[in-house]
């Protein structure tokens, strides 16, 4: 969420620009390098089984607040709505990752 709210092209609400969110990625890998700093990501991975209902439950808690958004977006018509931190486009992960593995980051 950090590297994709400070990059100024990377709208949520619209897809953002990946290029932009691609080369933002990589000057904060550069930049943490620069000051002495390696990095290693870890991404989630399955979901253990006894928390399969917290997940369920956060994912529909989501949809509600995502849904809420929307109605709101269409009384306002045009105006935009700040952002919650609960949403990223789809390809943001993806394209995280591939960056980060150009970058020669451990993922």
């Amino acid at each position: 969420y950090f590297l994709f709210q400070r990059c100024q092209a990377c709208r949520w609400w619209d897809g953002g620009d990946l290029r932009a969110f691609d080369m933002a990625v990589i000057d904060f890998v550069r930049n943490m390098r620069a000051a002495g700093l390696e990095m290693r990501f870890v991404f989630d991975g399955m979901t253990h089984p006894l928390k399969h209902d917290t997940v369920l439950g956060r994912l529909r808690d989501n949809a509600k607040r995502m849904d809420s958004y929307l109605a709101q977006m269409r009384i306002k018509k045009g105006e935009q709505l700040g952002h919650s931190g609960f949403v990223l486009p789809f390809g943001v992960v993806d394209c995280l990752a591939e960056a980060l593995l150009r970058e020669g980051v451990p993922c």
